[in-house]
């Protein structure tokens, strides 16, 4: 039959270990921050960023905020539709804060309030434009009286 040469064999290992080479240290990063504060700074976090946590702050009604933008505007650009979406947003706001106890319940209450202001201010000025034309209409004062 053929002969089966045999398999190799694995190279023997010396009987004392080779020592192995040191681990490389990595190079300094010459880009690093230095250690020590110069000036006499005090130490913290990098880049002005604060050193601790600090306590987790409340969260703000939404409804509250958009309550105050919308009194406002009803007061200087959007006359009567802002100072109604006041109102409507300041009394949602109000009701979800005292359910869910978040801040900004001065915030509702103040667009709210300017939100009645604005409407008040608004129907105000609707009167008197509407008196102001009747009373020049009925005053009998015709054009062709200039002549």
């Amino acid at each position: 039959m053929t002969d089966v040469p045999p398999a190799p064999q694995p190279p023997e290992q010396p009987a004392q270990p080779v020592p192995q080479p040191a681990a490389a240290q990595p190079a300094a990063n010459p880009y690093a921050q230095p250690s020590s504060t110069p000036y006499g700074q005090a130490g913290g976090a990098p880049y002005g960023s604060p050193a601790y946590a600090g306590a987790p702050q409340e969260k703000t009604n939404v409804l509250a905020i958009v309550a105050l933008s919308l009194g406002i505007a009803g007061l200087t650009i959007l006359p009567l539709l802002g100072s109604i979406g006041g109102i409507i947003t300041g009394h949602m706001s109000l009701g979800q804060i005292k359910r869910t106890g978040e801040k900004g319940r001065a915030l509702g209450l103040t667009g709210l309030i300017l939100g009645y202001v604005g409407l008040a201010v608004g129907v105000l000025l609707i009167i008197l434009v509407v008196s102001f034309f009747g009373l020049i209409a009925s005053s009998g004062m015709m054009y062709d009286d200039f002549s």
